[in-house]
């Protein structure tokens, strides 16, 4: 299941409209997580649980991120997918 999807699953149930469950974001960014055109911040998606009378570790439980088909283990071993290193400060940068 995808966050989006259960955040407005969650939110139906709930009776609340997305201004209710957004509260301080707007009604935009709700939307935008339920349309799974943005991945909340973590602070964010604490507060929206909260509104929906969850947590954000009940939210994210199961949740697919990258569709099964599309992620393999190679995936996460790539070095496209590795963190970025920081760069050596060289002499004109110091």
């Amino acid at each position: 299941m995808h966050l989006g999807r259960r955040v407005r699953r969650l939110r139906n149930a709930a009776g609340l409209t997305q201004a209710e469950v957004a509260a301080p974001f707007s009604r935009a960014y709700v939307s935008a997580i339920e349309g799974a055109k943005l991945v909340p911040s973590l602070p964010a998606l604490v507060l929206i649980a909260a509104a929906l009378g969850s947590t954000a570790s009940e939210l994210l439980d199961g949740v697919n991120f990258l569709a099964p088909e599309r992620y393999t283990a190679s995936d996460a071993c790539s070095p496209s997918n590795a963190a970025p290193t920081a760069r050596r400060a060289r002499p004109a940068d110091r």
